[in-house]
């Protein structure tokens, strides 16, 4: 899911100045492992409810297009989606989040998000509190190489170049489904199948979106949490107004190194006095980070 380092050597968080001084901190109180502590969001409580269900109608189009190169028709997994019952049980398993149809019992995948977009309106206007927020920079090498846990990379969208790219990964999850039933093909039921179609969406969904959503060029942690749940009737989420809700909780910490935070550039509307504020509580944590400002006139 790298798709996008040749591009892009820096990657931004938007967030509110009360995250940001809330993040430091931590970090000066508790120094866990030199690392600043973001909190992850629980994918099935993402603000964007829709989102879940547009990553598994793109990542089946994927798949389809995949499966018709020349993969064994005994392994093929769109196929099920033309049984409607098939269908509506494994997309409803995926979207609410049946999670003993998915990666593994008990398993939650949660997300964080960020921009290869650097002081940019749009951004700010969504997820930099209208200008009064900051915008953290941070190196993708830096992140990459401290990273412990969780997968890492840029969202591929349903363009020609995210068709090619995921032409790439996909043939690595089907190899691993492949070799999981290699001489046990009599074990490919239709239920070990929509198990491994959900499989496969939830692992690569959280990467993938309509290309409407390009301008952002997102890059993404995601991060599995295992809460042990093995009880198949014990359904950890349920549907309300067409929304996952789940009471799992909606936020997982994730550790990223304090050395890739390289700059905190303070949202046009942010008052200038601001600047020193934040410089004394990066100096308090020892962080070497450059403070700026937004450059873009804007109006509240």
């Amino acid at each position: 899911m790298l798709e996008g380092l040749n591009h892009f050597r820096y990657v931004y968080h938007y967030t509110s100045i009360e995250t940001l001084f809330a993040i430091l901190e931590r970090y000066r109180k508790d120094k866990i492992k030199e690392s600043l502590v973001f909190r992850a969001t629980n994918i099935y409580r993402l603000n964007d409810h829709k989102e879940m269900e547009a990553g598994y109608d793109l990542v089946k189009s994927f798949l389809c297009e995949y499966e018709k190169e020349g993969i064994p028709e005994v392994y093929w997994l769109y196929e099920i989606s033309n049984n409607k019952e098939n269908e509506r049980k494994c997309k409803e398993d995926y979207i609410v989040g049946n999670v003993d149809y998915l990666v593994g019992p008990g398993i939650v995948p949660y997300t964080i998000s960020f921009s290869a977009r650097r002081d940019y309106l749009p951004m700010w206007s969504l997820y930099g509190k209208t200008g009064k927020g900051v915008c953290l920079k941070f190196d993708v090498y830096d992140i990459i190489d401290n990273q412990e846990e969780g997968m890492i990379g840029f969202v591929t969208y349903n363009t020609k170049s995210g068709m090619r790219y995921m032409k790439d990964v996909i043939p690595q999850m089907y190899d691993w489904y492949m070799n999981e039933y290699k001489n046990k093909t009599d074990e490919l039921t239709i239920e070990n199948k929509l198990k491994e179609l959900a499989t496969i969406c939830l692992s690569i969904s959280p990467y993938v979106k309509y290309k409407d959503y390009q301008y952002e060029k997102e890059f993404r942690l995601t991060y599995n949490k295992d809460y042990g749940i093995r009880d198949f009737n014990s359904k950890p989420f349920r549907l309300a107004f067409r929304q996952p809700i789940s009471n799992i909780p909606a936020y997982h910490e994730i550790l990223i190194s304090a050395n890739s935070l390289k700059e905190i550039i303070m949202g046009p509307s942010m008052d200038n006095n601001m600047k020193d504020i934040i410089k004394r509580e990066t100096s308090l944590c020892k962080l070497d980070v450059r403070i700026s400002k937004s450059r873009i006139p804007f109006r509240i």
